[in-house]
């Protein structure tokens, strides 16, 4: 057996290659290279669900196969065997009886379940219950179950330790089998040979919250071996977390570590301030996936995915091996996470330009969109109702995006800042001086000197330069020649250049140094007593 795993959930495959752990791969089951059973295309697999030590798979004409470790989920009366491990075995409720019409299997490591798409659900394993008020049982095939009465399936799921749940179209839950660690949801840790139906309530600076008949996803920790992980979240129609079970090593957050939770309203959210990075109590969640120790969440707005519990082997995608626990759940130190039909907000840079000079919002702008999305509105208000007037063109400030091409009431609002770049700053270096132009109240005004090569100065044309150039102390223009200021040499042992009198040293008074290379400025630097030439080495703008 080689494995693939992700932080602590492991699934166990068959492979007959030598390949390292921990490697995605190509299997060849059965000297098939594609890894299918015998019969089987790509094409025709509409479903593949992984726990430890097993596989299985749907395809599209209904028929359900495993791929395990475990004799009695074979489900097809093979003897439980190395040899068999190795290949898939058709689901069946009785030698050559092969199970028909399956939508969907779930299940762990120790048992499976199988709905139809009549609405049945079969399960098979070790400790498995029908829901008929008998016993657990080992069940080396399919076998139908009890549904709660007048109750139609659309989810189905399991979690260690064989307990089982059943969505209804109803949006209720119910539960059955072993509840050691409370997963059943009933505030109770009794084992349940019937079908229980899952409600609570809980109540938070006043205000109760029910869960009940209000149920539209369940996610039961299915993937981990270990049957002291039993636990659920769940998602409510108004897109809030409910949680009970183990909450080992804060698995399911809730608060106490390793202890065992009855349903509870979002749990692993911070009870301070609201913090965009952390689970509020009035976030909407959109998405759950409980793990082995940890649970995923997707909130809505939000890019970057919610982490809580156990952290190892870069489970959080933060580019970190860090070995340690979450007990709330943190947004801020994982990766950006496109899921297909989630809203959510841009995901935007911070954006940092030279002093004078106007930044371009697109710069900010995610590099692709989600599909269904036109673009990217701008706003000067965290509300999103005053565009900004010119994206192209913005100066330092904080600017807000929202998504165009969503319908959305309320529209999910990310922000980012435009900053000057600062001494320290990468590419600050290439950052010139600005001074603001000549204005009186806001108005540019004329500008009065010009030095041009042009032969215009002075002309009375409708160019009027140099007054059409506005708000600058000074203008100077051609097409061909450069600047070129008074070059002398300098003596470095006074420090002064020669040919130049010091008793007409003026500050402020510039000439290039052609000694050593530089533009020089007779001025009073910081800590001298005295003035003295200096190069001009640093771009600033002293008053």
């Amino acid at each position: 057996m080689d494995y693939m795993y992700g932080g602590d959930s492991t699934v166990m495959i068959p492979n007959v290659a030598n390949v390292a752990n921990g490697q995605f791969r190509k299997v060849t089951v059965n000297s098939k290279a594609d890894g299918l059973p015998t019969g089987v295309s790509p094409d025709d697999v509409k479903m593949m669900f992984g726990t430890r030590g097993a596989l299985a798979i749907v395809t599209c004409t209904g028929a359900a196969y495993v791929l395990s470790a475990n004799g009695n989920l074979y489900s097809d009366g093979a003897a439980d065997s190395g040899t068999n491990d190795l290949l898939w075995h058709r689901v069946s409720t009785a030698v050559n009886t092969p199970l028909t019409n399956v939508v969907a299997v779930r299940g762990t490591y120790q048992a499976l379940m199988a709905l139809t798409a009549t609405g049945e659900i079969y399960t098979w394993g070790n400790g498995t219950r029908l829901g008929n008020n008998t016993a657990a049982s080992d069940r080396s095939f399919a076998t139908l179950m009890t549904k709660p009465t007048g109750v139609t399936p659309k989810m189905i799921g399991m979690t260690t330790g064989s307990s089982y749940y059943l969505l209804g179209t109803n949006n209720q839950l119910y539960s059955l089998g072993n509840n050691t660690n409370r997963q059943l949801g009933d505030g109770t840790n009794t084992n349940r040979n019937s079908w229980v139906t899952v409600s609570a309530t809980n109540t938070i600076s006043g205000t109760t919250y029910t869960l009940g008949a209000n149920v539209v996803w369940i996610s039961p920790q299915e993937h981990d071996g270990n049957a002291g992980y039993a636990a659920i979240n769940v998602l409510t129609t108004d897109g809030k977390l409910w949680a009970w079970g183990s909450n080992d090593t804060g698995m399911i957050g809730g608060g106490s570590s390793n202890a065992t939770l009855n349903p509870t309203y979002m749990p692993g959210r911070t009870t301070g301030a609201y913090d965009a990075t952390r689970l509020n109590l009035d976030d909407k969640i959109i998405a759950v996936e409980t793990g082995g120790h940890t649970t995923l969440t997707v909130k809505q707005c939000t890019t970057r995915f919610g982490y809580v519990g156990h952290k190892i082997r870069g489970s959080m995608s933060n580019n970190t091996t860090d070995n340690g626990t979450e007990q709330t759940y943190t947004f801020g130190a994982t990766s950006t996470l496109a899921i297909c039909g989630a809203i959510t907000a841009p995901d935007l840079l911070n954006l940092k330009i030279c002093q004078g000079l106007t930044a371009n919002l697109a710069n900010a702008e995610p590099a692709a969109l989600p599909i269904g999305v036109t673009g990217i509105k701008w706003w000067t208000d965290a509300a999103a109702t005053i565009p900004v007037s010119n994206p192209a063109a913005v100066g330092p400030g904080t600017y807000y995006a929202t998504f165009d091409g969503l319908a959305l009431a309320a529209p999910c609002v990310s922000s980012m800042t435009v900053s000057y770049l600062q001494s320290g700053d990468a590419g600050y270096s290439n950052c010139g001086c600005y001074k603001p132009g000549i204005i009186d109240n806001g108005k540019a005004l004329d500008t009065k000197v010009g030095i041009t090569a042009l032969s215009r100065a002075g002309t009375t044309d409708t160019d009027q330069w140099p007054m059409a150039r506005k708000g600058g102390w000074i203008a100077m223009e051609a097409k061909t020649k450069g600047f070129v200021p008074n070059r002398v040499e300098f003596d470095n042992t006074t420090g002064n250049p020669v040919g130049i009198a010091v008793a007409n040293f003026v500050e402020g008074m510039m000439v290039y140094d052609k000694t050593n290379k530089c533009m020089k400025m007779f001025t009073l630097k910081s800590g001298d007593t005295s003035m003295k030439w200096h190069c001009i080495a640093t771009q600033t703008c002293p008053d």
